[in-house]
């Protein structure tokens, strides 16, 4: 039932009007505002200070449709009517009684007048009362005497208390200012005590490295006292077996002497008894030089130790001194970390969630780190900049400001225009690597005009055919007429006579010639025709033909008469001007659709031909190619746009490094946020080629498509991830909640535009499998099904998404719209319309696919403020668990069988 503004009908036995319809600022929903018969309501219209309609006090009231009845019969009307006539009735009583009343009143205020008048009258005719009145008026002068002495004596008291206002002023500015110079002296005294005491920190410091120098040299010569003792004990054990050994020796002679010789017996023991002698005596001495060196070095290291211990309580002094004035002390670098990460748990944070998941422990990561890791490459204050500067670019500025202020490097620094500088200087480390090839045609120098013949012979060089099937050379071309070009005759007319002023729309149809003679029109320029033609020229030629074809036009033919050298001169310009621009422009934008061969052809034209034309326009397209070369290779990124919003921090979990980490760990809006980042990354990556071709629906050019049908995988398996985790809990409650989750996460997904996640959660929730689970949608609050039915309304396929479409028009970006609309539209318009009319190329077919393009590149420009987390990431990017349809359903039968 359709309700009108002003229309009577009936709600609970009770007659209204309807006086308002629509969305309301105390509820949501849509609501409808009524006027009762009977004064049974509770507003006047206005509700919270919003005026919704107007109507008598208390028979205003808002209620849902479904609450209001039509007037069926004509007892209802009539009914209706008779009410409406005794309350209008009821109301004129009323009217009249209340004039009645006012009536009565001004006839008793009129008595009571003429009653003062009689007794003033009489009043004023007695000579005892004028006497009264004489008195009466003399006594009122006198008290105006006394006003007046007391207004003067008010006057005096008034600028005597502003003297002594200003005096009080004066007083305290001259306390101030003594207060001031008070506090400005004991600042001084305290600075300068402070700078005493920062002073004697210094001279202490000096001290304790001094003892620490003195400390490294005590400790050295102890080494090289322990190396002499070392020394000694060798060289005593060496002497000790040099000793054992002569022993031995001397036994061995010994035993020969005794046999062999026995009348030298008395002899030969008197001289064994000499030599033992000898050798007790040196051993003896030995091992007192032994025992003297002991109690030296015991006397060392007992002196040793005392240094040591008076250069500890020093320190221990000096560590309480820098608390005091809040100085840290810097080389005992591990204690500072500690103390800051414990003092500052915001860095803690970051510096936990900055650090990512690592490999496996090495042995050169864990015992020899010293060998394996670069030292010293970079200095400190460079290292602190790098970081300052990449909590910057990330808005973490209250984390950037602590780090300055901690480390003394300052915060200016240049920023690099879409990346942080740590980036940037990574990838100046990157070698460009030159081309691999350099096809030049006739290397020496060229002089004056290169010959058509000269051309021909160096377009085999080039790798182009000689001549196309169909090929009629662009200079061949007749002029304009109804075979070669077509244009909107009313359109030309309004843009008077002149079809140049707006190419893209005044051309119907037309042939390749006529095309690129357009694109490139010496006279002006219509850089939207040149963007639409470089979109959608794969629907109508080959990359290699629009080559062959600007090339054939940028060789302006000389003409035979002298006379017109000058003319021709500056045509040639302006022509070869306007030729090098469209190429420039689909280098910039159009280069990652180029194939080597493609690319070798044009650096070959542009250093045999434009270089002889014009060298800085030659120099300009080599460093174009350069650029977007560097871009292909990662070295640079290409400029885009970003948002003016902060970078929104993300809501990381706990268990972020946890190796069971999931997707359903994280919340609502961090889940929608990393999927957004996430699908956005594949949606910004499509190129129009993907889309004009409609290789995405040809198996033999499914590898020009690989970025449509990528986002269409994840689109399918984002449907299928939800189905299958509503269908994964055994209880209604639990699938309920997980229902609800994604409710809410669509809803997270419509409010950032990201319409393609938000047809993906209303296509898992519509599947035959989750659809069917009554049982669990009753356990759902209805509030979630009204957020639910919001969302389908706004997504709906109705009337060719017509809903849809209306509010992707009043999106701005960044946003993901539902591509699956765009294929439809591009196919339709693609299949649907003719490519060729009368042998011409239908541009105005063309022309409709670039705006649906156009709209397609609008959401590509602008990221989103969202900061990717890298674990959350890598799980999109892997496969999404999720069963098949049938494993889906089968699920679904045994968690809610049929009945």
């Amino acid at each position: 039932m359709e309700l009108e503004i002003g229309s009577k009908y009936k709600f609970h036995q009770q007659f209204c009007t309807v006086r308002y319809k629509g969305e309301t600022q105390f509820a949501p929903g849509n609501w409808i505002g009524i006027e009762l018969a009977e004064p049974n309501g509770k507003s006047n219209g206005t509700i919270d200070g919003v005026k919704y309609f107007d109507c008598k006090p208390n028979h205003g009231l808002f209620v849902k449709e479904s609450q209001i009845k039509p007037l069926h019969s004509d007892e209802d009307y009539r009914f209706f009517y008779s009410q409406l006539i005794d309350t209008n009735d009821s109301f004129i009583r009323n009217s009249i009684h209340t004039h009645s009343l006012l009536a009565e009143k001004i006839s008793n205020e009129k008595d009571f007048k003429e009653k003062k008048i009689e007794t003033l009258s009489s009043y004023l005719q007695d000579p005892t009362s004028i006497d009264q009145l004489e008195n009466a008026n003399q006594d009122i002068q006198s008290l105006n005497q006394d006003i007046e002495i007391f207004k003067k004596s008010l006057e005096k008291k008034s600028q005597s208390t502003l003297k002594s206002q200003e005096l009080v002023d004066k007083l305290s500015k001259e306390l101030d200012e003594r207060n001031n110079r008070v506090q400005v002296q004991s600042d001084n005294e305290l600075r300068n005590q402070i700078e005493t005491l920062k002073q004697e920190l210094e001279k202490e410091q000096k001290k304790r490295s001094e003892l620490q120098k003195q400390n490294q040299q005590l400790q050295k010569d102890i080494i090289s006292v322990h190396g002499q003792i070392l020394k000694e004990n060798d060289s005593l054990k060496s002497s000790l077996q040099r000793r054992d050994r002569k022993i031995r020796r001397v036994e061995r002679s010994r035993m020969k002497i005794l046999r062999g010789y026995s009348h030298f017996e008395v002899t030969d023991q008197t001289t064994q008894k000499s030599e033992k002698d000898k050798e007790e005596e040196e051993e003896d001495k030995e091992r007192e030089k032994l025992k003297e060196s002991k109690k030296n070095l015991k006397k060392k290291l007992k002196t040793l130790k005392q240094i040591l211990e008076m250069e500890q309580s020093k320190n221990e002094q000096k560590v309480e001194l820098g608390e005091i004035l809040g100085v840290e002390d810097q080389k005992n670098h591990s204690l500072w970390v500690a103390k800051v990460l414990k003092k500052h748990t915001k860095i803690l944070e970051y510096r936990e969630r900055m650090r990512k998941k690592s490999g496996k422990v090495t042995f050169g990561r864990l015992k020899e780190s010293s060998k394996t890791e670069v030292q010293e490459v970079l200095s400190k204050d460079v290292v602190d900049s790098l970081i300052i500067q990449y909590f910057n670019f990330y808005g973490r500025n209250e984390v950037a400001n602590f780090i300055s202020e901690e480390t003394g490097v300052d915060l200016q620094f240049e920023f690099a225009q879409n990346e942080t500088k740590i980036v940037e200087l990574l990838k100046l480390g990157i070698i460009d690597m030159e081309h691999l090839w350099d096809e030049r045609i006739n290397e020496n120098a060229r002089f004056g005009e290169i010959s058509d013949v000269e051309f021909n012979q160096d377009r085999e060089k080039l790798g182009f055919e000689l001549t196309f099937d169909d090929d009629v050379s662009i200079w061949d071309e007749p002029p304009d007429n109804n075979d070669n070009i077509r244009y909107n005759k009313e359109l030309v007319e309004k843009l008077g006579g002149d079809p140049s002023k707006n190419f893209l729309n005044t051309i119907s149809a037309a042939n390749l010639n006529k095309l690129i003679e357009k694109l490139t029109y010496e006279k002006n320029a219509d850089t939207q025709f040149i963007k639409a033609f470089l979109i959608t020229f794969q629907n109508m030629i080959t990359p290699e033909r629009l080559l062959f074809k600007l090339i054939q036009r940028f060789r302006v033919p000389k003409p035979k008469e002298d006379e017109k050298l000058q003319e021709w001169n500056t045509k040639r310009a302006a022509i070869q001007a306007k030729v090098s621009e469209v190429i420039r422009l689909w280098i910039e934008q159009f280069y990652e659709e180029f194939e080597p061969k493609l690319i070798s052809h044009l650096e070959t034209f542009i250093d045999n031909y434009v270089v002889i034309e014009n060298p800085q326009v030659a120099k300009k397209l080599k460093n174009a190619i350069k650029v977007q070369q560097l871009i292909q290779s990662g070295t640079i990124s290409r400029k885009r746009k970003t948002t003016s919003k902060p970078p929104v921090e993300p809501k990381v979990p706990k268990n972020i490094f946890a190796r069971d980490f999931g997707l359903s760990d994280l919340s609502v809006e961090e889940f929608a946020r990393q999927t957004t980042l996430f699908v956005f990354e594949i949606y910004r990556k499509i190129s129009p080629t993907e889309l004009v071709t409609q290789a995405w629906s040809k198996a033999k050019l499914h590898h020009k498509a690989k970025n449509v049908l990528f986002l269409i995988k994840k689109f399918n398996e984002i449907v299928g991830y939800i189905s299958t985790q509503i269908l994964l809990p055994k209880k209604p409650k639990q699938r309920a909640k997980q229902m609800i989750r994604f409710i809410k996460i669509g809803e997270h997904f419509f409010q950032m535009h990201n319409y393609d996640c938000t047809m993906a959660v209303i296509a898992a929730l519509t599947n035959a499998s989750v659809s069917r689970l009554n049982i669990t949608k009753e356990e759902v609050p209805e509030k979630y099904w009204k957020k639910y039915n919001q969302l389908e309304t706004a997504t709906s396929s109705d009337n060719g998404y017509k809903e849809y479409r209306a509010l992707l028009k009043k999106t701005e970006p960044p946003g993901i719209p539902y591509l699956g609309v765009f294929l439809t539209d591009i196919t339709f318009i693609c299949d649907g319309s003719e490519s060729k009319i009368d042998g011409l190329l239908n541009i105005s077919m063309r022309k409709i696919l670039f705006n649906t393009i156009s709209e397609i590149q609008r959401f590509q420009q602008e990221d989103y403020p969202f900061q990717a987390v890298d674990q959350v990431q890598n799980l999109l990017n892997n496969t999404l668990p999720f069963k098949d349809e049938n494993k889906l359903y089968k699920k679904s039968l045994k968690r809610e069988p049929r009945k």
